[in-house]
């Protein structure tokens, strides 16, 4: 009996001996404190935003589906989108659209205050980040119309929620770009696709989806 609760005495102070190793400070932790600093971080985080851009516009889900475009059968089986069997339980969100525009955000936040050797290569990186979340704007009135438009990162949750704006405003936002056409590479090449934007907004403002619009590609 008496080596029963030697044993059982042993296994407590173990035990108790063991949480107390496990209670230690962290050392370390993943934020995002030192990240913004190079012109490193601003390009590296921009090629993160274009994948993303390119897995957000690689779908035909809320365009094509939408229309008589595709035929059932030829390329693929049809979608609820397609077959206009959409509920409050299988509908797609814009989700993917602000985490796009987010990640702009971000980016346009930080940048200015980071130091780099040829400030025309910051500007063109503000452009780019400009233009696509331009992009993603212009894509979400064309599929919701009235949206929130999100112009700050959403850092903390206690952040309030925006509430919807009329669809021309959206557009409007769409269409500004607060930086000059000579940030870009390829001046007269961005003017054009400037052009093919605000042609497929006046498109969409008068409820004409047209599939010419989609000349704007940004990578």
């Amino acid at each position: 009996m008496k080596q029963i609760k030697s044993i059982l005495l042993g296994i407590s102070l173990f035990l108790l001996h063991s949480c107390n190793l496990l209670d230690v400070d962290t050392v370390s932790s993943i934020t995002g404190d030192g990240y913004w600093n190079t012109k490193g971080d601003v390009e590296s985080y921009l090629i993160g935003i274009y994948t993303k851009l390119r897995d957000t516009s690689n779908s035909t889900l809320h365009f094509e589906d939408r229309g008589d475009a595709f035929t059932t059968g030829l390329e693929g089986g049809p979608s609820n989108l397609w077959a206009q069997n959409l509920t409050s339980q299988n509908g797609y969100g814009w989700s993917s659209y602000y985490s796009v525009i987010q990640h702009c955000n971000m980016l346009l936040k930080y940048t200015p205050g980071i130091s780099f050797g040829v400030e025309s290569d910051k500007n063109r990186l503000l452009a780019e980040a400009y233009c696509i979340r331009g992009y993603m704007y212009f894509c979400v009135a064309r599929i919701w119309g009235d949206a929130p438009i999100e112009l700050e990162p959403t850092e903390s949750s206690n952040k309030p929620k925006l509430a919807r704006e009329p669809a021309e405003q959206v557009l409007e936002r769409a269409l500004r770009c607060e930086c000059s056409n000579q940030s870009l590479p390829g001046r007269k090449l961005y003017e054009w696709k400037r052009k093919s934007l605000k042609t497929g907004m006046l498109c969409t403002e008068s409820r004409y989806f047209v599939m010419e619009s989609e000349s704007l590609e940004w990578f």
